[in-house]
């Protein structure tokens, strides 16, 4: 359409450059849209023979595509697939034979080694009889997993013969209208890759949704386009995602959403987001560890105040001999700021304060003394060094360790732990989604990599390697 002078340079760059292919489609419609092009268009599909396409353009009911056996038994094991095949690299290597140029073009494009495979499968997918067939074959004759296929084929089975699946009673009365109740809740508690990955097994969700919502890299515009497509309950799609909270065990948002009332969450003025490092220090009588308890405190659901304080920086419980609090608020920042001049400072400062004055009735009760509870607060202005080693890259996620731990969803947490040291095996069961809440889930991730010099500098690179480079970086007041 280009060499015919049907279209701009400038649209033409606008939807060969985009390295993402819903988003070109949605481009190229709005260019045949704008410029009254579609009658020029159909004459160019059919010059390319592309009859299957102009049928479905010209068909006075929405085009159904129907996935032979092999499709759909992939499109029922994705996340299976996406958990067993091996590296992004590698599993695209073993199917070159069956993919464009283009479609490497589409699969590198994605962030991250999961949307990688998952690029891939649906490439598959929509390559339909032959491009899946080569994959069993793969699986069969390059992994040797004879044993997979045979899962992937019950599974498959089990899932047609099951139809649509049956809700507990306390789901079935559940309307869209939840998720507007608990739309500020949501945004802060879904997952949306994951949860979009199950609704695609299900086929709940189709292609161009999928994509749409698991290759935007931040997880609140994922929420946003996963909301959208709830509401919009194509292919029964609520009714699927009641049965994923109810099969994978997300019962903390099932319990929410359950309720008749909008859920609360603490929000202090001007303080979410901002950079503040607090360093928490417990002292206690001999003989009793007083900090164990203040710390199980702390990760209750019931002391939301200290817990969102706490959760906007580094928690370092120390031994000492009375009962005491210490935080220690620092400002970060690439340069020294004037003191009299930092009224942003100041306002965090107030801010948490009045975070401290909730959070003292939590702490006197919990410590149950009849010393009187002392909370003293220490600030220093102070200002980083450029980075350097994984202490500086401590200080960088410190400094906006809310940004990331409102970026982290189960999808990303696997990735790291995948390639992460030390005792992992014993937070695969902390994070998933029956142990509770997403930020508290994700706290315990971030804790664990913090922990580790080498852990964090492998985690930059995940961030790096997900889109979101941005999250880590130092940022000023």
């Amino acid at each position: 359409m280009f060499q015919a002078g049907q279209i701009s340079a400038h649209d033409h760059d606008d939807i060969t450059n985009n390295r993402k292919k819903y988003k070109r489609l949605k481009i190229l419609l709005d260019v045949l849209n704008r410029n009254q092009l579609y009658a020029s268009f159909e004459y160019l599909l059919k010059s390319l023979q592309l009859t299957q396409l102009l049928e479905a353009l010209n068909a006075d009911t929405p085009y159904i595509f129907i996935l032979s056996k092999d499709a759909l038994c992939i499109q029922h094991n994705f996340t299976t697939l996406q958990d067993e095949l091996p590296g992004a690299d590698a599993a695209t290597n073993m199917m070159e034979s069956v993919l464009s140029e283009s479609n490497v073009s589409d699969i590198e494009s994605c962030n991250g080694t999961y949307r990688q495979k998952s690029k891939l499968l649906k490439i598959l997918i929509l390559n339909e009889q032959y491009a899946c067939k080569k994959l069993f074959e793969a699986i069969r004759t390059s992994l040797k997993r004879e044993d997979l296929i045979q899962k992937m084929r019950n599974h498959s089975e089990g899932i047609i013969r099951r139809g649509k699946p049956v809700l507990e009673s306390s789901l079935r009365c559940l309307t869209t209208a939840c998720l507007r109740i608990h739309e500020d809740f949501l945004y802060d508690e879904l997952e949306p890759r994951d949860l979009c990955d199950f609704l695609f097994e299900e086929e709940a969700v189709d292609i161009l949704s999928h994509d749409k919502i698991t290759e935007t890299n931040r997880r609140r515009k994922q929420v946003k386009f996963l909301l959208e497509t709830l509401m919009e309950n194509k292919n029964d799609c609520f009714h699927f995602f009641l049965y994923i909270l109810q099969r994978k065990h997300y019962d903390y948002i099932r319990q929410t959403l359950e309720q008749n009332t909008p859920s609360s969450s603490v929000e202090v003025d001007g303080v979410r987001n901002e950079p503040i490092q607090l360093r928490l220090a417990v002292q206690y009588s001999t003989g009793t560890e007083m900090h164990k308890i203040l710390y199980q405190h702390i990760n209750s659901f019931d002391t939301s105040v200290l817990r969102d304080m706490i959760s906007r920086g580094q928690i370092t419980i120390e031994h000492a001999t009375s009962i005491s609090v210490e935080v220690q608020l620092r400002h970060t920042s690439e340069k020294p700021v004037p003191e009299r001049e930092d009224d942003k400072f100041k306002k965090v400062l107030r801010n948490v304060y009045k975070m401290l004055e909730k959070a003292e009735t939590y702490l006197t009760k919990v410590m149950n003394s009849a010393n009187q509870l002392q909370i003293r607060i220490h600030v220093q202005n102070s200002y980083l060094e450029s980075p350097k080693s994984s202490d500086n890259i401590r200080k960088k996620m410190s400094s906006n360790y809310q940004k990331i731990l409102d970026e982290m969803q189960l999808s990303l947490a696997r990735e790291t732990l995948s390639r992460c040291t030390g005792n992992v095996a014993d937070l695969w069961k902390k994070i998933a989604p029956e142990s509770g809440s997403r930020t508290q889930r994700m706290c315990d991730v971030l804790h664990f990599i913090f922990q580790h010099k080498g852990n964090r500098v492998e985690f930059e690179k995940i961030l790096k390697e997900n889109g979101l480079k941005n999250v880590a970086e130092i940022n000023a007041f």
